[in-house]
C-alpha cells in the first residue's frame, strides 16, 4: 500500500525549519481544496488522505467517466479513519514533500514512526532543498558551448551590492523558498534601500543569498525524476510549463515527451547528452538520503546569433513532487496520445466564483474520450463547490 498526502505548505515549512509551523490561511485553504490531487499520480492500490466531504463521491465520479482510472485502485481515507489501515514495512508514505510539520502531523494521525524519516534524514532533506545545491550542480551540467548559466551563493550585503552593480539585470533568491517564490528582481540600475533591506533580512534569516544574471528566456521546461528505495535515480519524463516574467508558475502544457517546444536540436542535446549526466549527478548528490520525486527546472535562452538557442540546465532543483510530475503522469496515463492541452491551478477570492467557472467550463467544453482516453474538453481534477477557492483542472485542445 502507498499512502499519499498533498501538503502545499511544504516549501514554507522547510524555510521555517520548525515542527510547529502553521501555514497562512490561504495555503491551508489550498491544501483542503486540492487534497485529491494525488489521485492522479498515485500508484496502484494507493490511499489518498482527504477530509473533503465529497472526496469519495468525486473519486467515484472519475471512475465513471475515465475507465482507465478504475484500474489503478486508488481510494480515499479521512484523517480520523487512519487507525483502520494496516501498515507494514512495505507501506510507502508519500507526502507532496517531506518537512518537520508534515512528519509530526502524520505521526499524530497514527502513522508508525518506522515509516517516517529520521531526524538525520529530515535534516538532510532540508540541506538538499537549499538552492545552494543548484549552485553546485550547475557547473557540472555546462557540458559545452551549447549551455549557459551562472549562479553564486553570497554571504554578505556588500557582495550583493557588487553583483547588482555589475549586472544590468539580475535576480536574488532566498536559499530556501518555493520554486518561483522568494525572488527579488533587480532591474532599476540602482541598489535601493528596500532592496538592501530585503538582502539583509535574507542574510540574517538564512545565512546567504543566491545571485544570478537574468537571461533572455524563450521557454521553461524541466526534467522530472524519481529516486527509489535503493537511491537509484529514474527518469520520469519532461515537463513543459509557463511562468510570468517574475518566475511565478502559471500552467503546465499537456503534451508528449518529445514535444518540439523550441528547437529539435536543443531537444536532442538535452535527451542524448544532458540527461545521462544529470541522472548520474542527481544520484550522487541526492541518492543517499532522498526518496521520491525530484524536478530540475531548466530553460531555453536566446543565443547571440540569430535563431540560435542555449540551454540553461539547472535553474532550480525541487526536492518534492511537482506540478510537472503530476502533469507528465496524467498525460501518460489518461490522455489520448498526440493530443495537447493545459493543466491549470487558479485561486478565486470571491466565494462561488470557482463553482461558476467550473459549471461554465463543463457546459462549454464537455469532456470527450477516444478509446478510453481524454481527447477533448474540460475535466476538474478536484471537487468544486460554493466554498471552493482553489481549482485544478485540465483543458484538452490544440495549443
Amino acid at each position: 500500500m502507498n499512502f499519499y498526502l498533498f501538503n502545499p505548505d511544504h516549501d514554507l515549512a522547510l524555510a521555517n525549519g520548525t515542527a510547529t509551523f502553521v501555514p497562512p490561511f490561504a495555503v491551508r485553504q489550498m491544501a483542503a481544496d486540492l487534497s485529491l490531487l494525488p489521485i492522479w499520480y498515485a500508484g496502484k492500490n494507493s490511499v489518498v488522505l482527504s477530509d473533503n466531504v465529497v472526496a469519495a463521491p468525486f473519486v467515484e465520479f472519475v471512475k465513471s467517466i475515465i475507465p482507465s482510472f478504475t484500474d489503478r485502485s486508488v481510494s480515499v481515507i479521512t484523517s480520523d479513519s487512519i487507525s483502520s489501515l494496516s501498515f507494514s514495512s512495505q507501506t510507502q508514505i508519500s507526502p507532496w514533500g517531506w518537512d518537520l510539520p508534515v512528519r509530526s502531523y502524520l505521526h499524530r494521525l497514527g502513522i508508525p514512526s518506522y515509516l517516517l524519516p529520521s531526524d538525520e534524514c529530515m535534516a538532510q532533506i532540508r540541506y538538499l532543498s537549499n538552492r545552494q545545491r543548484a549552485v553546485e550542480m550547475l557547473p557540472k551540467l555546462k557540458l559545452n558551448t551549447s549551455y549557459i548559466g551562472e549562479s553564486y551563493y553570497l554571504t554578505d550585503v556588500w557582495s550583493c551590492i557588487e553583483f547588482a552593480e555589475n549586472h544590468s539585470e539580475c535576480v536574488f533568491k532566498a536559499p530556501i523558498s518555493g520554486s518561483g517564490k522568494g525572488l527579488n528582481w533587480y532591474r532599476e540600475g540602482i541598489f535601493t534601500s528596500p532592496f538592501e533591506r530585503w538582502c539583509r533580512r535574507q542574510l540574517s534569516m538564512q545565512g546567504g543569498i543566491i545571485a544570478e544574471p537574468v537571461y533572455s528566456k524563450v521557454a521553461d521546461f524541466a526534467m522530472e525524476f524519481y529516486i527509489d528505495e535503493q537511491g537509484v535515480a529514474l527518469f520520469v519524463g519532461y515537463s513543459f510549463f509557463k511562468t510570468t516574467k517574475t518566475g511565478v508558475y502559471t500552467c503546465n502544457l499537456l503534451v508528449e515527451d518529445d514535444y518540439p517546444f523550441v528547437s529539435n536540436c536543443c531537444m536532442k542535446l538535452i535527451t542524448n547528452e544532458l540527461r545521462p549526466i544529470l541522472l548520474k549527478e542527481i544520484e550522487q548528490m541526492f541518492g543517499k538520503y532522498y526518496r521520491g520525486y525530484l524536478g530540475v527546472d531548466m530553460m531555453i535562452c536566446k543565443g547571440k546569433a540569430e535563431d540560435s538557442f542555449l540551454i540553461h540546465p539547472c535553474v532550480e532543483i525541487n526536492t518534492r513532487t511537482t506540478m510537472g510530475v503530476l502533469s507528465r503522469i496524467f498525460y501518460n496515463q489518461y490522455v489520448y496520445m498526440g493530443r495537447q492541452g493545459t493543466f491549470n491551478i487558479e485561486y478565486y477570492k470571491k466565494e462561488g466564483e470557482a463553482l461558476r467557472l467550473h459549471l461554465d467550463n463543463e457546459r462549454n467544453r464537455p469532456l470527450q474520450l477516444k478509446d478510453g482516453k481524454i481527447y477533448e474538453g474540460y475535466l476538474p481534477l478536484t471537487p468544486v463547490n460554493t466554498q471552493t477557492h482553489f481549482r485544478a483542472w485540465v483543458d484538452m485542445a490544440s495549443l
